[in-house]
């Protein structure tokens, strides 16, 4: 998924963070740790991707080349 920029979670982030979006007992919601990637884009601009899959193994660059294969796929199933 991908982050808007302005947001708590990705000011701190730099490459990646592991981090945990709080639940709310009110909503019976439960925590969910994620693992927030900054994505460096050809423009220079950053991007963040918020992620369940903590596999370290699986890189920044790695994520960063499957996120621009997602749209096609999106687009020709929308």
């Amino acid at each position: 998924m991908r982050l808007k920029e302005r947001i708590k979670l990705t000011k701190a982030c730099h490459g990646q963070k592991i981090t945990t979006l709080v639940g709310d007992p009110k909503f019976k919601t439960c925590d969910i740790p994620i693992r927030i990637i900054e994505v460096i884009l050809d423009d220079g601009t950053a991007e963040y991707l918020a992620t369940n899959i903590f596999d370290e193994s699986i890189t920044v660059d790695m994520f960063r080349e499957l996120y621009f294969l997602r749209w096609p796929v999106m687009l020709i199933s929308a």
